[in-house]
């Protein structure tokens, strides 16, 4: 099923994406080998709690908004947080013009989801979906059955017409999805208004999402490192090389547009 795909081995088409990798274990290296520290019976003995280190724990400090302040610096917030999927014509604009060589982009390492006063990593990829705690095996079947039919449901009209009428989410229920299947594919796979986008528009979304996957990450986001404002600013440094004159704090009136050349 072709839900996950490799990244793409074309140049052209290759963003430069930074992945942090997080490593539990730390080593120490002395020379060419590698010394891994150890402790003798008496220190790991002088190491081992007592009743007494249970009696009494000191309490969490919280974060006061004066350390958030004096430590701002260690940390971005994005207040207008848009994500990018990794297919469209924003990212092959970045790549054909080559404007993407002045940002860096992150991808988004997983999707969470909070419901029933608890968060869930959503399963996105064939992997997700049967390494997933939270979902039986049958509804494991049953995902990878429907998410394989969006990928083709173009090619099976008959199986959607009859619900063409009717709310996404009215249409999941059709299929005989679980509350627990209907809630990741409308809010965290197709992202869509649960009352106002119809039965095309949820298989639309849900065949772009899985299309997106793979190409630079488990998931199908990109994300600027240092947030959406670097986008124009990575155009403005593109138009200032070619000698291009921009306007800053001046929005857009209008587009003049030749008819005849489209330009």
């Amino acid at each position: 099923m072709p839900i996950e795909q490799t990244p793409s081995s074309d140049p052209e088409s290759a963003l430069e994406v930074n992945d942090v990798e997080e490593t539990g274990e730390k080593e120490n290296h002395c020379d060419d080998k590698t010394c891994v520290p150890s402790t003798s019976e008496e220190e790991s003995s002088e190491n081992v709690p007592t009743a007494e280190d249970f009696t009494e724990q000191p309490k969490k400090n919280r974060i006061t908004y004066s350390q958030i302040i004096k430590e701002g610096r260690r940390f971005n917030i994005d207040l207008v947080s848009k994500l990018l999927y990794s297919r469209g014509l924003l990212i092959d604009l970045l790549i054909k013009s080559n404007v993407s060589r002045y940002a860096e982009f992150k991808n988004i390492t997983r999707i969470l989801a909070f419901r029933e006063g608890r968060v869930e990593q959503v399963p996105c990829s064939r992997a997700d979906v049967f390494n997933s705690k939270q979902l039986t095996m049958v509804e494991k079947r049953m995902l990878m059955k429907f998410l394989t039919f969006c990928m083709e449901y173009e090619e099976h009209p008959d199986e959607y017409k009859a619900y063409e009428e009717i709310t996404f989410s009215e249409y999941l229920k059709t299929q005989k999805l679980t509350p627990n299947l209907q809630y990741f594919v409308l809010h965290s796979i197709a992202m869509i208004s649960e009352r106002a986008s119809s039965t095309i528009d949820g298989l639309k979304a849900t065949k772009n999402f899985l299309c997106c996957l793979g190409r630079y990450g488990n998931t199908p986001f990109l994300f600027p490192l240092y947030g959406q404002g670097e986008l124009p600013q990575c155009f403005c440094r593109m138009c200032a090389v070619f000698g291009g004159i921009y306007c800053l704090r001046h929005s857009v009136q209008c587009l003049v547009v030749d008819k005849e050349s489209g330009k």
